[in-house]
This record gives structure tokens, C-alpha cells and sequence, in this order.
């Protein structure tokens, strides 16, 4: 994703795993942030410099692998990223009988269709694998 033409950055819960990551990929930007709560986006607005008319941060895209299921508010999350990403990719593994918070794939993909516009919607019907790929309903044309 990181070419030397455009801003990388990552987020992770884990101080050891933005460790980790930062000494490996030096040209890309780690944060510690746990995305359960709503200060991410602070991080977000610190550090970027590319903000919309009323000075909130946004990129041209999220990337969240595997992560929804841990975060009971998996919905305001989507909404979330509509607000700050143009578009958003979504991985998503969501077995027969899930312990996590998304109970089912359906669910899933209409909650990212209500703020996103999907461009690409694939799944692994055997692996229990949904991936999403979409464009945001609140940020303007690109």
C-alpha cells in the first residue's frame, strides 16, 4: 500500500505490535489506539494533515482486517469509517457459531451498505470469510 507518493499509517491496541511494525516499515506512521473507544479519530485528527472543510482528518481509505468482531459497537465503527475514509475494505471471518459481536454475514453487509456504496462484495461461503470493499455515502466525489 505505501508507495513514495502517499501516507501510510496504522493503528493497533498493542504498544508491542506499533513497536514491532514501526521498526519493520519505517516510512509508515504507527499510533497506539484501542478503536473500542472514540478518541482514535483524535489520533486520526492530530496527525493527518488532510482534512475535509471543517478540519477533520480523512483518507482515501480504511483498512480493517478481522477486527469488527471484538467491538460491541461494530455498527457506529462502520459509520465511523464512512465519515473519515472515501472508501473502506472490511475482512471479516464470521464462523457457524460466532463468539464475537457480528452474529451473521447479512447483517454485516447491510450495515456497510448503509454508508457505503458497494463496489466489490466477495465471500468465501466455505471459509466463512466476507470481504468488503465500498465507497462512502457521506464524503464527497474523489
Amino acid at each position: 500500500m505505501k508507495t513514495k507518493d502517499n501516507l501510510v499509517f496504522g493503528l493497533d491496541i498493542s504498544q508491542e505490535a506499533v513497536s514491532i511494525a514501526s521498526r519493520r516499515y519505517n516510512n509508515i506512521q504507527f499510533f497506539m489506539a484501542d478503536i473500542k473507544h472514540s478518541n482514535w479519530t483524535n489520533i486520526l485528527n492530530k496527525n493527518l494533515h488532510n482534512t475535509d472543510n471543517e478540519g477533520v482528518a480523512t483518507v482515501d481509505c480504511i483498512v480493517c482486517l478481522e477486527t469488527l468482531s471484538y467491538v460491541e459497537n461494530w455498527k457506529k465503527l462502520i459509520r465511523d469509517f464512512s465519515a473519515l475514509g472515501k472508501f473502506a475494505l472490511i475482512k471479516l471471518y464470521i464462523p457457524d457459531d460466532p463468539i464475537g459481536y457480528v452474529k451473521n454475514g447479512d447483517e454485516f453487509v447491510s450495515e456497510f451498505n448503509i454508508h457505503f456504496n458497494i463496489v466489490e462484495h466477495i465471500k468465501f461461503i466455505s471459509r466463512g470469510i466476507i470481504i468488503l470493499f465500498g465507497k462512502s455515502k457521506l464524503i464527497g466525489e474523489v
